[in-house]
């Protein structure tokens, strides 16, 4: 980019010197102010050329000097003037070329920034791939700090590139054993190789960065810088979740996958989050979560103590068609806030499953249980109630006696209300064989 030089600014032009310009201003001004001295004079004798001085008197060579300064005093605010014009014009142009040149050369820096960040991707996309568990390992924190910094010059969309990246290596699939190893030690207990345990730590490192990057601060802390991002985490096997007080506002896609261990969500904020034919076949804890809008658990697969209490709703969340085998879903002092819809359409409740609202707070969401099927031993649980304001549509009638498979058995049931919402934890967190990132007061 070429920038035009200011009229009058060119360097090899010759310039004046100070001291000559004062002599030739003094001299102008001089000769000025002398000229209009006799100019006025003349002006009031008889016209005469030599004797202007000679036919007027003091008070009129006084009014001719007063004059003549005032004349010479206008003139000079208007050489001031055109001088403050010229140094202004100046300014102004130096300006502008201060400015476009800051344009250009941060335009440059943002292309050099860019380069290096694309060709960090390169690099760090070589490491994941990488054979070696360390240089694995390596790569998955190097795509955590190029986000990071893709974010930092506010570009969202190559952060989410980034993102894409780690999730699709948790999609992929990966062997639990070996060819050569049976997963059987001297001691006849079933172990994973080496291999295979490497190839877990670098999957529950990823985890461990998204959990990371997406925590929800405490007061005066910063908050995580992926929460706007989308996660696809679908059709896949994802062993010892914990993604404890974090917050999703792009969306968690964890469309048909498997969850090894027991996932914990705890105090965590989801919106537009799929759990779609996802099996859950061996617990799980949203305590204390909140369930936003677009939250689907359609299809899905529920077995062992499904925690949900304390939970609170805020928009469209659904469970139609989930299936609860030998399951206990519990939300238990969970709040179902103004405006929320929670729908359990056509939901199975088999194998001595359980549906438990005890001390729930109904506080003008609309909860739908009307065509969940309870069979085998399996039962649905209102009892005690902390909020009745909106009740919960069931199948039978207000006034009559509820199914056997419902508790309490006279309905509506009655109505514990404590004032100390959201209550005391009824339920505990599943135990885990692994250390638990604990973030509330338990």
């Amino acid at each position: 980019m070429t920038f035009m030089k200011a009229k009058g600014t060119d360097p090899n032009r010759p310039q004046m010197s100070l001291g000559l310009l004062v002599f030739w201003g003094v001299l102008i001004t001089t000769v000025l102010g002398g000229s209009l001295f006799w100019l006025f004079t003349w002006a009031q004798s008889d016209n005469s050329v030599f004797r202007a001085f000679g036919d007027v008197d003091g008070d009129e060579m006084f009014d001719a000097a007063r004059t003549a300064v005032t004349v010479l005093g206008v003139i000079g605010l208007g050489g001031a003037a055109l001088i403050a014009y010229r140094r202004q014009r100046t300014t102004e142009t130096a300006q502008t070329t201060a400015a476009q040149a800051v344009i250009l050369s941060q335009s440059q820096f943002k292309h050099t920034t860019e380069r290096a960040l694309r060709e960090r991707y390169t690099e760090a996309a070589e490491q994941l791939g990488s054979d070696s568990f360390a240089i694995r390992f390596a790569g998955v924190y190097a795509f955590a700090s190029l986000a990071d910094d893709w974010l930092t010059i506010g570009n969202q969309a190559e952060c989410q590139v980034c993102v894409d990246v780690l999730c699709a290596y948790l999609r992929t699939p990966t062997s639990v054993y070996n060819d050569n190893d049976d997963g059987v030690d001297d001691e006849g207990t079933v172990s994973r190789p080496t291999a295979a345990s490497q190839e877990d730590e670098v999957r529950k490192a990823i985890l461990r960065v998204i959990a990371d990057k997406t925590r929800i601060p405490n007061p005066g802390e910063a908050g995580g810088t992926w929460q706007k991002c989308t996660f696809d985490l679908s059709n896949t096997t994802l062993w010892d979740v914990q993604l404890v007080g974090c917050k999703f506002d792009g969306g968690v896609n964890f469309t048909g996958t498997q969850f090894g261990g027991t996932p914990i969500f705890d105090r965590s904020e989801f919106a537009k989050t799929s759990f779609v034919k996802a099996r859950l076949t061996n617990g799980a804890s949203f305590r204390k979560c909140v369930l936003g809008d677009g939250v689907r658990f359609d299809k899905a697969e529920f077995k062992d103590a499904i925690r949900f209490t304390q939970a609170r709703t805020s928009g469209v969340i659904t469970f139609d068609e989930a299936c609860a085998w030998e399951a206990d879903l519990f939300f238990q002092e969970a709040h179902f806030a103004p405006l929320s819809s929670v729908t359990f359409n056509f939901m199975k409740v088999l194998r001595k499953s359980t549906l438990n609202f005890t001390n729930a707070w109904f506080d003008g969401g609309a909860v739908d249980v009307s065509s969940v099927r309870a069979e085998i031993e399996s039962r649905l649980i209102f009892d005690e109630p902390r909020c009745w304001k909106k009740p919960p549509t069931v199948r039978w009638g207000e006034g009559t006696s509820p199914d056997d498979d419902v508790s309490p058995t006279t309905w509506p049931p009655l109505v514990d209300e404590q004032p100390d919402w959201p209550g005391r934890h009824i339920e505990e967190i599943p135990k885990t064989d692994r250390p638990r990132i604990v973030l509330d007061d338990e």
